[in-house]
């Protein structure tokens, strides 16, 4: 969209600049929607609540940050599980998550 944000990408485009970069790309500023997630997060748990604190404490036994089953991780699933519920967990759903948002 601009030379800069093309440079960068050629370049390679450094970890403490790549979320703005992601986003820039994929027009997040036009996509918000202000006040959904914290709708979706209202609603609570979700059938698989317990297989997702389950992961996470499998997942993540070395971390005491992302071990907290009330945490932003389970959050985020639990959210994003009452947004599109005809969506299925799968055990590792966690991991694949959490890897691939710090990405």
């Amino acid at each position: 969209k601009s030379k800069k944000i093309r440079k960068l990408l050629m370049d390679g485009v450094p970890s403490s600049v790549r979320y703005l970069v992601w986003s820039h790309l994929m027009d997040g500023k036009a996509k918000n929607v202000p006040g959904v997630y914290a709708q979706y997060s209202k609603r609570g748990s979700v059938p698989a609540s317990d297989q997702i604190a389950a992961d996470i404490k499998r997942c993540f036994k070395d971390n005491s940050q992302l071990l907290n089953t009330q945490g932003s991780i389970v959050a985020i699933l639990e959210a994003y599980f009452n947004m599109v519920p005809d969506i299925e967990y799968h055990i590792g759903t966690a991991l694949t998550f959490s890897i691939s948002s710090h990405v």
